[in-house]
């Protein structure tokens, strides 16, 4: 007899929020390349009838934008992380300091969710 099996869809970990963040960094990310390379290539095409020096121009603000936002992003996500870091050290701190009433407190919200 032949089975049929089913594959599970895996949830994302990432909350909608998320999500649409992402999606509004692409596109707006997406735009100033655009923008910008149509932008170069436009004024050079005005300067110059020379189709490789045009061909460099593009490529080369390419990959500046390119490099450019790769740098931005990086700068984001290690202040996000810092960020994160700083919070969780807190945290720890705080649970180190005060364990008898940190431990109170999550005890009772468990107890109200029950």
């Amino acid at each position: 007899m032949m089975s049929i099996r089913s594959k599970k869809k895996e949830k994302s970990s990432q909350t909608m929020d998320e999500k649409l963040n992402s999606l509004r960094a692409g596109v707006l990310g997406s735009n100033d390349g655009i923008l910008t390379v149509v932008g170069v290539l436009f004024s050079v095409a005005v300067a110059t009838t020379n189709q490789f020096t045009i061909f460099i121009a593009g490529l080369s603000d390419l990959l500046a934008c390119a490099f450019s936002m790769a740098s931005g992003e990086y700068a984001s996500v290690s202040t996000q992380k810092d960020t994160e870091q700083s919070v969780v050290m807190k945290e720890k701190e705080l649970l180190k300091t005060n364990s008898k009433q940190n431990l109170q407190t999550v005890s009772d919200y468990y107890v109200d969710q029950a």
